[in-house]
């Protein structure tokens, strides 16, 4: 099969495009990025495209990045396509954050990304990356081997809100043979080949290993295991947003309503929790930590980072967050009329 109509099929699989949609194509100059940029304009007219080339120059390698957006810049132009750069201090922003260089990265990109698209069409911008079927393949390992739940087997998302990946069922020796035979020139960015990035290592050294040594077919079969995952995960998802609607107590969590339920879907309906009160870093540790309550006397609590910590208290655990609570406080007690506290019991992780 011709590999454009490849893409053509996956747009059409997931519904990522609409006639008239407003495109924004992160365009880093490597060879995923151009060939997503020719395989979007050989769709434009098919769907009456608006399309804007986006170049994030993170200056990181010196000459080599303005060289690259400048690689960026003349292809636009050769193809008369409209062309956005913008400039980030990756490097600042990864020390300032606490992040790695390749997070910090990421966040650069998708803010700038997110930023211009929300300025653009009354927001209904959508944003293409060239996230292709190896990438996806990388990160359901990367996430195995750094621990993860059946979410983390999702892979990639062909689809992520206004997020579309037109390439993520293409392998990356199809999309840079295509380009090689076109004579469509790219540019390559060295530090994809240092192994110190983990990354790099997933891609450098354990897929090539699984695919010479155990099948040949391995990134694609991972990616099969993805899909199913993702299929499986929002069904799981769906009933635990159910289960948590009768495990919910005005207090907190329902222990017996946790006995109750199965294991994984009590478990879920835990991280669902989590997540609704604001804790970022949810992991399964801290969601068994919660789980582990259940069978725990009033009193016995569980930390949960960035200051939160869950408490057995009689039939329900409670959730508290210390730093957010008021300053001390204190009422006058009569025995005339009923006086109420609206302050938490808890106020901090010493009561």
């Amino acid at each position: 099969m011709n590999i454009i109509n490849k893409v053509k099929n996956t747009v059409c699989a997931y519904k990522m495009l609409a006639v008239g949609d407003d495109i924004l194509i992160a365009l880093s100059g490597g060879p995923d990025s151009v060939f997503l940029t020719h395989a979007l304009l050989a769709l434009k007219n098919r769907y009456n495209l608006t399309l804007t080339a986006v170049h994030i120059n993170h200056g990181l390698r010196g000459a080599q990045a303005f060289a690259d957006e400048a690689f960026a810049r003349r292809l636009c132009e050769g193809l008369e396509l409209a062309f956005v750069c913008r400039r980030a201090d990756v490097a600042r922003m990864a020390r300032e954050k606490k992040l790695s260089v390749e997070e910090a990265g990421r966040f650069a990109r998708y803010t700038a990304l997110n930023e211009i698209a929300g300025a653009r069409n009354g927001g209904q911008t959508k944003i293409a990356t060239g996230h292709n079927l190896n990438d996806s393949a990388e990160t359901v390992i990367f996430n195995l081997a750094r621990g993860t739940s059946l979410s983390g087997v999702r892979g990639i998302a062909p689809v992520n809100g206004a997020i579309i990946r037109p390439l993520i069922e293409l392998e990356k020796n199809q999309i840079t043979q295509y380009l090689d035979n076109a004579g469509f020139s790219y540019v390559s960015d060295k530090s994809n080949d240092d192994l110190r990035f983990s990354r790099n290592a997933v891609r450098k050294i354990v897929i090539p290993a699984l695919e010479r040594h155990v099948n040949s077919a391995a990134a694609q079969n991972i990616n099969r295991l993805s899909r199913a995952a993702a299929q499986e995960d929002l069904f799981l998802n769906q009933i635990s947003r159910k289960a948590l609607e009768s495990i919910k107590t005005q207090n907190g969590l329902s222990a017996a309503g946790l006995c109750a339920s199965e294991a994984c879907i009590a478990r879920r309906a835990v991280v669902i929790y989590l997540k609704e009160l604001g804790l970022k870093r949810i992991d399964s540790q801290k969601a068994d930590a919660v789980l582990a309550l259940k069978d725990k006397p009033s009193g016995k609590r569980a930390a949960l980072g960035e200051n939160f910590f869950a408490r057995r208290s009689f039939d329900d655990i409670c959730f508290i967050k210390p730093q957010q609570t008021q300053a001390p406080y204190s009422f006058a007690l009569t025995f005339e009329k009923p006086v109420f506290i609206k302050e938490p019991l808890f106020i901090s992780s010493h009561s």
